[in-house]
């Protein structure tokens, strides 16, 4: 792709209003290719976006997990259509939520078709969720401080649908049963 190319796509992603402002850097190990910054870094005052701006990042445990889980691939160590129970016990016959009655928060359960695979985990399909994303789990969750997925029951079965949530936390368990030490630096 050209320089010129690059740039059109760019600014107009920031005239159509899908980004307020982008940087984008494409290198190799020998050289920078390309290196363009486009839109507001800020509003209120008015910053233009500069190619060395600085941003928050969030999320960032998801791509570092599942690198982690990756890596422990490449060493044989584990595969990714293995259950999740394989490494933590307390995920084996994880139930699936059947009924919820929103007005007192209870709920029946029935076994879930399959068991969690690292891969569900992986693709968020193992049927985790967070509170914000979730209102079962927000529910759930008033009251019940400190508990997560191995407490709470699946919002649906593994492997059928995309639902955002804890499977990163359950990885990082994983990651490190397989590698005996803890996923958080120790200070």
């Amino acid at each position: 792709m050209q320089r010129d190319s690059l740039d059109w796509l760019l600014s107009n992603a920031v005239e159509r209003g899908y980004v307020p402002g982008v940087v984008v850097v494409v290198a190799t190990r020998e050289s920078v290719l390309y290196r363009g910054a486009f839109g507001k870094l800020a509003d209120d005052p008015v910053i233009d976006m500069t190619a060395d701006a600085i941003f928050p990042v969030a999320s960032m445990t998801k791509p570092v997990t599942s690198v982690g889980v990756m890596m422990l691939r490449e060493q044989g160590l584990i595969d990714l259509d293995d259950a999740v129970s394989e490494y933590l016990p307390e995920f084996e016959g994880k139930e699936v939520i059947a009924g919820f009655d929103e007005s007192d928060a209870s709920y029946t359960t029935r076994p879930a078709t399959t068991e969690v695979t690292i891969r569900h985990l992986m693709t968020h399909t193992a049927g985790f969720g967070y509170g914000f994303s979730s209102p079962i789990v927000r529910d759930l969750s008033r009251g019940a401080a400190g508990l997560g997925p191995r407490e709470f029951p699946l919002l649906h079965d593994p492997g059928s649908k995309w639902t955002y949530g804890t499977s990163t936390r359950v990885l990082g368990w994983v990651i490190e049963k397989i590698a005996a030490e803890p996923c958080r630096p120790s200070t």
